[in-house]
């Protein structure tokens, strides 16, 4: 098992590993549209009815948000249609553990050398599946091969589903009360973590990976299809709510481009 590595673990476990661009079909494109059309809408009707102390805004409201999340849906439609989106290509558990016994396989020599449990810490015996995740029993590892261990799986972390690290519950009658706080001090202070949603329970932490972010490219290509409508309609409500007030116009297309962004960075 220890000689496996890169692209051959794949090969074992027949899974194609890391981040992939999924097509869309037509329904999934529009399907997203109308719900980033249906968003704008909202947020637009919303501002008009502010504007207007919500008097005689309703109807105009409603023209001005329909105009808005039309554009915004066309745009989406278009863009995931012929761009698709980012997914995570499905890392089953048996490819997660044929990986991780391969790349951990030098923390049971380490762990030979410097044995603190009642047995040695194995890569089959401590290495293993449990319901929709990979299981690592950090029992029987000092903190410094344990840190080690983290190391090295956020190195290959792409090629990696949901881990579970079980590290005890960290009270002083343990085998070892530092490790659970070592953990988590090292997944906190990391910025290369920042791969991971870490989910905590009392006696283990569970590490969900994220999405990747967009490249520059791709976001700066987003940001001015969908910013530019949105913050123009933006920058028309704050202007019209404010009574042309100066200023309020390029207030409101720093919002309308703010939440452009949130909804890139979150819809890809």
């Amino acid at each position: 098992m220890g000689n496996l590595r890169g692209a051959n673990v794949a090969e074992a476990a027949g899974v194609q590993l890391g981040w992939i661009r999924k097509k869309l079909t037509i329904r999934e494109a529009a399907a997203t549209g109308i719900i980033l059309g249906l968003y704008t809408s909202v947020l637009t009707y919303i501002v008009v009815l502010y504007a207007h102390a919500f008097q005689d805004g309703f109807i105009l409201g409603i023209k001005i948000a329909g105009i808005g999340g039309g554009i915004i849906f066309t745009i989406a439609f278009l863009n995931y249609s012929i761009y698709g989106r980012k997914i995570r290509k499905a890392v089953d558990n048996t490819a997660t553990l044929i990986r991780l016994r391969s790349i951990l396989g030098p923390i049971e020599v380490w762990a030979a050398e410097s044995m603190i449990g009642d047995q040695t810490w194995l890569v089959d015996s401590h290495i293993r599946p449990s319901d929709n995740k990979v299981a690592i029993d950090l029992h029987d590892l000092d903190v410094r091969s344990a840190i080690s261990l983290i190391e090295i799986i956020n190195a290959d972390k792409a090629n990696l589903g949901r881990i579970q690290l079980i590290t005890g519950r960290g009270k002083s009658t343990s085998q070892n009360p530092a490790m659970r706080p070592a953990i988590s001090n090292w997944l906190r202070e990391n910025p290369s973590s920042n791969h991971w949603h870490v989910m905590r329970k009392p006696h283990a932490i569970t590490l969900r990976p994220l999405p990747p972010p967009l490249g520059n490219k791709e976001l700066m290509i987003r940001m001015t299809a969908f910013g530019a409508p949105i913050g123009a309609f933006g920058a028309i409500g704050f202007n019209d709510a404010a009574n042309g007030i100066p200023g309020a116009g390029v207030v409101g297309f720093i919002a309308g481009l703010f939440l452009t962004y949130l909804m890139v960075t979150h819809s890809h």
